[in-house]
């Protein structure tokens, strides 16, 4: 299946250590990674959960993290190109694919 999300795309080192911290509201944030190795994900000074789905070069989801508490790290198990950051993931699945 298919998915179009509206997103704020994070492209450089700073917007991705900042990504959603003290942000109130809740938005999607996709962060263009390396695709070559593991990422580490935190939700430091974050207060309300997350979704995080892991992507590979072909925007296929590959990866999830249901329900991410605040104030947590996370480390994929797969190597992501992108990482989109969502309120609420729930109606996408592994094998579905992102468009933004």
């Amino acid at each position: 299946m298919r998915h179009k999300i509206k997103t704020t795309i994070c492209n450089n080192f700073l917007c991705q250590i900042i990504g959603l911290m003290f942000n109130p509201i809740k938005k999607n944030m996709i962060f263009v990674m390396n695709g070559k190795e593991r990422v580490i994900m935190h939700t430091f000074f974050m207060f309300y959960k997350i979704d995080v789905l892991f992507l590979d070069n072909k925007k296929q989801v590959v990866e999830a993290k249901r329900k991410l508490r605040p104030f947590n790290l996370y480390r994929s198990r797969v190597k992501p190109k992108y990482v989109l950051e969502m309120p609420d993931a729930s109606k996408i699945n592994l094998g579905d694919f992102i468009e933004f």
